[in-house]
């Protein structure tokens, strides 16, 4: 039997003010309070990206990294630098930005919820955009690349912000 929602087993219960999920002694009485009860770790996909979010965060910011020392090498070789601008972002925001959201979760600084999952979408998003932006800007003279990607990293620090304050 497949279940749908851990609720549908009948000595589960919800915690009303997080998605935590406990499991009523069998013994017990049936007015048992959350404090009582055992936690319950429910291991489907979204479950195991938030609890993993720090990892995540770590992985893709590693991956920036690589990126940005193989682009500043590459441009060390041709000793063409009009592009260090990108490579700096590449390295910033791709690897020391996401590496501290990642250390943050990790650190138990921010809550590990829905919104840590968004904020990683929109982070990665931004550091991915930000310096293909501003390739675009320096070789074609176009800007909205590179606006739309430090919008992105604007919306996901400030979802880390929240994500913080939610936890003190």
């Amino acid at each position: 039997m497949r279940l749908t929602h851990p609720t549908d087993i009948p000595n589960f219960i919800k915690c009303p003010s997080r998605d935590i999920y406990f499991i009523r002694p069998p013994e017990g009485p049936k007015n048992i309070t959350i404090q009582s009860a055992r936690p319950v770790v429910i291991n489907n996909g979204g479950f195991r990206m938030t609890q993993n979010i720090d990892r995540y965060f770590f992985l893709v910011a590693t991956l920036f990294a690589v990126l940005g020392m193989g682009f500043g090498i590459s441009m060390g070789m041709v000793q063409d630098f009009s592009l260090q601008s990108m490579h700096s972002h590449l390295l910033l925001i791709g690897w020391a930005t996401l590496a501290l959201f990642g250390i943050g979760y990790r650190l138990d600084f921010a809550a590990k919820n829905k919104l840590a999952v968004a904020h990683f979408i929109f982070a990665v998003a931004g550091a991915a955009a930000m310096p293909l932006g501003i390739y675009c800007a320096v070789r074609q003279n176009q800007h909205g690349v590179a606006i739309i990607g430090s919008l992105l990293i604007l919306v996901a620090t400030l979802l880390f912000l929240v994500n913080v304050w939610r936890r003190r």
